[in-house]
């Protein structure tokens, strides 16, 4: 198992490179090729490598501070007290993220190798543990056998969890193969657990089924003997009496609308330029701009969305939800669809579409959400309210009002 996540954007991957191989040099197995873990794929197996890492190595530059992936990435890390923070190229970090100490990287080059790169290995041991326990030194051979480590395991898993006809015995498979610390082992005995469900609700189908066979022959047998009249009443069937009319003051009385779980003040003139989630955290976390716009308590996920009050040139210009979920946006709803929040109890993939909010037919002005199923129109102020997404786990309606 890997004991170092690097959290990158895949422009500064060069750079991500060289400190994989500077650390693997010192024995230590590294999760860095991002490539290998498209976020809107793999949330998650990114999740169970983040809580799972003793050191994660967060790379900030212009690119990376406004990745949602990014930012998910060093907050998990942040809660788990394995963060290390670098800035690589000058720029200005995000809110929580800059009140914190931070390697300043921004003079070095992947060519050669600086002095404050020392100091980065050794903040990273620091937190796996005292330099006497790092392992020695290691040939160029096998610095590439275990850059290749995390890229063979994630490729086993894979093959076992995009299996149509998956099995229990798959996934034991891998965790006799990578052991109980392997990257996935957690995900592996969740997905027993759920494969081993549908076994029991079989057998509790067959109990069923022979009651309502038993049943039925019962009834059959009743009616048979009532109709050859074995089964004369002694006594007049009573009959109910009849329902008394309703009052006049409980006719027509509407039921109390539901209260909005979320409601913000409607900005005349914004758009959605950005929408992301976070688990556990603040929206305050991706940056200026950012507010809630609902909280699924079920699943303790935090949607945000980052308004502008002018035209921003790209922004949100439609929204959508897929069940079954965690799949890819793109490859479902076409090109410009990206995935920005998934529900793993609702198995419900969030997906925005972003383009040019100039040229576009439509655009999201503003987005929320309330608890319950009633038409979206009269929760928030303004018109224009349309339904877009329901989460019947949680039964929270989400709500985008378009200009």
């Amino acid at each position: 198992m890997a004991d170092i996540f690097i959290s990158y954007k895949r422009e500064d991957r060069e750079y991500a490179k060289k400190i994989a191989e500077l650390l693997a040099q010192r024995g230590h197995d590294v999760w860095w090729d991002i490539e290998l873990l498209p976020g809107d794929k793999f949330t998650d197996e990114i999740n169970a490598i983040l809580n799972k890492v003793k050191a994660t190595v967060v790379l900030w530059t212009p690119d990376s501070k406004e990745s949602p992936w990014v930012k998910s990435e060093a907050l998990t890390a942040f809660n788990n007290n394995t963060l290390i923070p670098v800035l690589l190229k000058d720029t200005e970090i995000p809110v929580p993220f800059n009140t914190l100490h931070t390697l300043d990287l921004t003079s070095w080059g992947t060519k050669e190798v600086s002095a404050d790169l020392g100091t980065l290995v050794n903040s990273v041991e620091q937190k796996l543990g005292s330099p006497e326990q790092v392992n020695p030194p290691i040939s160029e051979r096998e610095v590439d056998e275990a850059l290749q480590r995390p890229q063979h395991e994630l490729e086993y898993w894979e093959s076992v969890s995009s299996s149509l006809n998956q099995s229990i015995q798959e996934y034991e498979l891998y965790i006799e193969k990578y052991g109980q610390d392997g990257a996935f082992a957690d995900l592996a005995r969740k997905r027993i657990e759920a494969l081993q469900a549908p076994e029991k609700k079989i057998h509790i189908k067959e109990n069923l089924t022979l009651i309502s066979v038993v049943m039925g022959i019962l009834v059959a047998g009743f009616t048979i003997a009532n109709y050859l009249g074995y089964f004369e009443p002694d006594e007049p069937v009573i009959k109910p009496l009849p329902k008394p009319a309703p009052s006049p003051s409980t006719i027509s009385q509407p039921k109390p609308a539901l209260e909005p779980e979320v409601v913000t003040d409607f900005v005349a003139r914004q758009w959605v330029k950005s929408l992301s989630a976070v688990q556990g955290g603040s929206c305050s976390a991706f940056g200026n701009g950012w507010s809630d716009f609902a909280y699924d308590g079920k699943s303790n996920i935090r949607f945000c969305k980052q308004t502008v009050s002018s035209s921003p040139g790209t922004g949100v210009i439609d929204v959508k939800g897929i069940h079954p979920g965690n799949v890819n946006c793109s490859a479902k709803l076409g090109l410009g669809w990206e995935q920005f929040a998934y529900d793993g109890k609702a198995n419900l993939s969030f997906c925005m579409k972003v383009g040019n909010v100039d040229q576009s037919e439509n655009y999201v002005a503003d987005i929320n959400a309330f608890q319950g199923t009633n038409s979206c129109d009269g929760q928030f102020p303004g018109r224009g309210w349309d339904r877009i997404i329901y989460n019947a786990n949680s039964g929270i309606t989400f709500c985008a009002k378009y200009r």
